[in-house]
């Protein structure tokens, strides 16, 4: 090959990379671009030097232009290595300390180089070939452990391609193919320099194929957004999901875990291979429903306390149609858990605000109608005796004129604490306004419920009013009870209760009075 040829194509690769690799510098903001640019500056560099190197006639020019192509070609490979970490998200690798490994070998390597004719460890000796102007170098044992070294490098970089190829979707992968293609060319050139089989003696064929990796990493970089749309391996992906994953084979053994899951699960590393069961026997309930395979979306709590929830979906997972395991997101739902029960405790609370009297903390009017309509539809429905009574506290206004609201506030506290104390749990109690009160008594005839409100009469009248009046104060009531006819409208029986009380009152006060004509007086 004529030397001006040979020139012309090393200067003409070194400019083409020298605009590339500004190019890329440009967009150094991109992670992984300042590396791309230091391996297109070092092969614009090994390839400029070249070419010198073959336009020079001198043995000696022609040997420190040898050395200055050892600059760009001692440093591709590393920058290789280091831009193919970041491509493939692998840059927490890439330590001060390790970078400093990475670089102290060819920085030696380039040192003795320089000082070759104090050793000859990189080169022995050389011959000049003037059919084509080139030096012939007997190479030194450093030069080949370089060759190893750089070709570590590259199988360490080709590995981390070929396993982010393996796991990268389909759109990026065509930029891991380009990647592989482009350390391709060098290897190959450099494998057939030192292997004696090179057609042209002298002839660096490694520079004069520069331009196709340069172009290749170049084109990749502008057309196909190489960097800033660079592939994220589905690991990566998965154990930055806020989800847990779990993946069990048709054994119900984990062959994957994320480490969302594995925080959820209080799991100090991967129970890989592990039946399920026996991996999470911390989570019980969660296993148990994994063993399941439920179709539809599950709640289970996983600890007491703190008490943790999750929601589990499965799917399953298939192969060529054959299904080969299951696909397990667990939620983390405990803030939505305690945000439903805070929910529902402040709905209870205003439930009972709602139904509930401020002063007395027995049931309010409206609430007790509600009730009331209930017992009456269900004692129609299974013809049940009902028994209702109403009463209020005798001389009440008197009381509250007298004593003062305070005083009447007790009486009315105190009537609500006997009620709790002498009803059955089934019976209802209410403030339905002032000093007057209505008192419900399901499934209980009339002469049942008389003993009930007769109790209660006694049971206020032996209590003394504590903490408002010095003086020992004894309420007592008056009451009308009824029971519910078939068929009787509610308000026919209200008014009834009504009527019977006022002639409680008539009677001269203290005493219950029923629709039986029944009286109990004082006693």
């Amino acid at each position: 090959m004529e030397t001006t040829l040979v020139v012309a194509v090393s200067l003409t690769n070194a400019a083409i990379l020298i605009l590339a690799a500004n190019l890329v510098w440009r967009r150094r903001y991109l992670l992984g671009a300042s590396s791309l640019a230091g391996l297109l500056f070092a092969l614009a560099e090994w390839s400029f030097s070249a070419g010198i190197g073959y336009l020079v006639t001198t043995p000696l020019a022609k040997v420190f232009w040898a050395k200055m192509s050892y600059v760009g070609a001692f440093s591709a490979m590393p920058f290789f290595l280091i831009f193919s970490l970041y491509f493939a998200h692998q840059s927490a690798w890439l330590t001060p300390r390790r970078l400093l490994a990475l670089w102290l070998f060819p920085a030696l390597a380039l040192g003795l180089t320089w000082t070759n004719e104090w050793h000859s460890l990189v080169w022995r000796g050389y011959e000049f070939d003037p059919t084509n102007s080139a030096l012939v170098f007997q190479y030194g044992i450093v030069f080949y452990i370089y060759i190893a070294y750089a070709y570590l490098c590259a199988f360490i970089a080709v590995f981390v391609l070929l396993k982010l190829y393996r796991s990268a979707v389909s759109i990026y992968r065509a930029q891991v193919r380009l990647m592989l293609l482009a350390i391709s060319v060098p290897l190959i050139s450099v494998f057939i320099r030192i292997t004696g089989l090179n057609p042209v003696p002298g002839l660096k064929i490694t520079a004069l194929v520069l331009i196709f990796p340069g172009v290749l990493l170049t084109w990749g970089f502008l057309s196909n957004r190489l960097l800033d749309l660079a592939p994220v391996e589905r690991s990566v992906l998965i154990d930055n999901l806020f989800d847990g994953v779990l993946v069990l084979d048709v054994k119900n053994r984990i062959v994957d875990i994320n480490a969302p899951a594995l925080k959820m699960l209080q799991l100090e590393k991967a129970p890989l291979g592990e039946d399920v069961f026996l991996a999470l026997q911390k989570c019980p309930l969660l296993a148990a429903i994994l063993l399941q395979k439920p179709k539809s979306d599950v709640s289970v709590q996983l600890f007491p306390d703190p008490q943790q929830f999750v929601e589990v979906r499965m799917h399953p997972l298939t192969e060529n149609g054959r299904k080969v395991g299951y696909l397990a997101v667990l939620r983390d739902i405990t803030a939505q858990k305690y945000m439903e029960r805070e929910l529902k405790d402040k709905a209870y609370e205003l439930s009972l605000q709602a139904s509930t009297d401020d002063l007395t903390g027995i049931f309010n009017r409206r609430f007790a109608n509600e009730l009331l309509n209930r017992e009456h539809n269900r004692a129609r429905r299974y013809n049940l005796p009902l028994s209702l009574a109403v009463f209020d506290v005798d001389n009440f206004k008197v009381y509250n004129d007298t004593r003062g609201h305070a005083f009447g506030d007790a009486c009315l506290k105190q009537v609500a604490r006997e009620l709790k104390h002498n009803l059955r749990a089934s019976d209802v109690a209410a403030r339905i306004g002032g000093d007057e009160f209505l008192a419900i008594f399901p499934n209980t005839p009339v002469d049942q419920a008389a003993k009930a409100m007769d109790r209660l009469r006694r049971s206020l009248a032996a209590t003394q009013i504590e903490d408002v009046s010095p003086e020992e104060v004894r309420i007592t009531i008056s009451c009308g009870l009824t029971q519910v006819l078939p068929n009787e409208e509610l308000e026919s029986v209200l008014q009834r209760a009504d009527q019977l009380l006022y002639r409680a009152k008539e009677l001269g006060k203290d005493r219950v009075v029923t629709d039986l004509e029944m009286e109990h007086p004082k006693g």
